[in-house]
C-alpha cells in the first residue's frame, strides 16, 4: 500500500487493539512511511530499522521524543535471530513486521 494514500499507522494500531505494537521492525526503506512507523508503535515502544536507505529521509526527532520511543538500527541478522522469531511465533506470540 502507498503510505501517501493509506493510513498504515491507524491500521496497525487497530490490529493491536488501539495502542500499537511494542516493537516494529521497519524494513521498507520508503521515505514517506517513516512517520507512519513512528506513529504506529505504542508509546515507549521500539522501532528496529532493518533497511538500508538509498535517499535522505524526512525525519523529525520529536516523532520519537514525544512518545519516548526507542529507535535502533541494525545491519543484518544471523541464524540465532531468525530462530528467536520463529520460536516466538511457535509460542503464540505475535510478531509484527513492517
Amino acid at each position: 500500500m502507498d503510505p501517501r494514500q493509506f493510513d498504515m499507522a491507524a491500521a496497525i494500531q487497530r490490529l493491536c487493539g488501539g495502542a500499537g505494537p511494542d516493537i516494529v521492525f521497519y524494513c521498507a526503506g520508503v521515505p514517506h512511511s517513516i512517520e507512519a512507523v513512528c506513529r504506529a508503535v505504542r508509546a515507549r515502544g521500539s522501532i528496529v530499522n532493518v533497511t538500508i536507505w538509498e535517499k535522505k529521509v524526512p525525519f523529525h526527532p520529536n516523532w520519537l521524543a514525544f512518545r519516548e520511543t526507542k529507535y535502533l538500527a541494525v545491519l543484518g541478522f544471523n541464524d540465532k535471530d531468525y530462530k528467536g522469531v520463529v520460536e516466538a511465533l511457535k509460542g503464540g506470540n505475535e510478531v509484527v513486521g513492517w
